[in-house]
């Protein structure tokens, strides 16, 4: 069998179909928003 008849098949990584939704500043303004979310919603919580 030669290397060209074996080929692997594309992964979420290696897929060359994706693209980027979100930059990696608009995930981190996000998480920040939800962190300040759950903290203000366990106020007073303990």
């Amino acid at each position: 069998m030669s290397a060209e008849s074996v080929k692997a098949k594309p992964t979420e990584f290696t897929n060359p179909n994706l693209e980027v939704l979100y930059s990696e500043q608009q995930i981190r303004e996000r998480i920040r928003e939800i962190g300040d979310q759950i903290t203000t919603d366990h106020r007073g919580r303990e």
